[in-house]
């Protein structure tokens, strides 16, 4: 192959663009910090999710980690949006999905 060959091929782009992006090292840092945070943010609710024992009732399963009892339902006299959740997390964990 001669010189003006490789001249020629390096002129002409493809027709769809570059077909790999590169991106630098420090562009990427400020992502996999984030990515991180996000992993270690989930590693800690399923782990606490895992660490309690669903309640029978489907509520009430935050009482075990020591948080008091939902006043919502007594100041409102309707049911917490949330109530429940760490519950149905408790569940999730076990691979109980439809339980509760």
């Amino acid at each position: 192959m001669s010189q003006h060959d490789l001249e020629s091929t390096e002129q002409h782009s493809h027709p769809l663009g570059p077909l790999i992006y590169r991106t630098p090292v420090q562009q990427n840092a400020g992502f996999r910090a984030k990515a991180i945070m996000v992993l270690l943010a989930a590693g800690a609710i399923i782990g606490t999710a895992g660490f309690v024992t669903p309640d029978p009732k489907g509520f009430g399963t935050h009482e075990q980690l020591g948080q008091q009892r939902c006043s919502w339902p007594r100041q409102y006299a309707i049911p917490c949006p949330t109530c429940g959740m760490t519950t149905a997390f408790a569940y999730v964990v076990r691979g109980r999905m439809l339980s509760g």
